[in-house]
């Protein structure tokens, strides 16, 4: 499941998909690693959208052929719904884009891999910034997504650990206008 129709990141899946197929050959040749299995790859465009990729994912489960491993979502927010669906039926899965500190947790999410640095190795170089600047108070301002809430939350927990003050943490769904505005009129009531 890769946005291959996106307009920034199509490119990228084109790419994925020729090193992907290079390995599947490469596997499928050798006898020594999985020799009862051909492996195939099947690439669905999930869009960007979180709906169209827990849809892929029940078609390929319900219509066959029988999965055993998932490549994507590319997305954190994608991913949010697939990878507690693919658990249920075992499926090592590998995303090349997700971050969310969500995918942490082994027992949650056992079989779920990604390659990129997660948000809880983020949040920790958020800190280091943010004391390199000696800065004692900030606010953290997130969007509201299960993807995000999680980081968020242990951001929060990095900066008061290391006695940073936070003014404040908002959230939001598509706008940030209305939580900036607060955030200044929390600011100046601090001072």
């Amino acid at each position: 499941m890769y946005p291959s129709s996106h307009i920034y990141v199509g490119h990228r899946m084109i790419e994925m998909e020729k090193i992907a197929n290079m390995a599947i050959r490469d596997i499928n040749a050798r006898e020594d690693i999985l020799n009862q299995y051909e492996l195939k790859l099947r690439l669905r465009d999930d869009k960007f959208n979180k709906i169209v990729a827990g849809q892929i994912l029940h078609d390929e489960i319900l219509y066959g052929p029988q999965l055993m491993a998932l490549l994507g979502p590319y997305t954190s927010t994608s991913s949010s719904v697939v990878t507690p669906m693919a658990r249920y039926w075992n499926l090592i899965q590998l995303s090349t884009g997700s971050t969310s500190a969500q995918f942490t947790n082994r027992k949650e999410f056992p079989y779920f891999y990604t390659s990129k640095v997660t948000d809880i190795t983020y949040n920790l170089i958020r800190a280091k910034f943010i004391k390199h600047f000696q800065w004692t108070r900030v606010a953290i301002l997130h969007r509201s997504d299960i993807s995000f809430d999680t980081g968020a939350q242990n951001l929060q927990e990095e900066l008061e650990k290391q006695n940073i003050n936070i003014l404040a943490k908002e959230n939001f769904i598509f706008d940030a206008e209305l939580q900036m505005k607060a955030i200044k009129v929390n600011k100046t009531r601090r001072y």
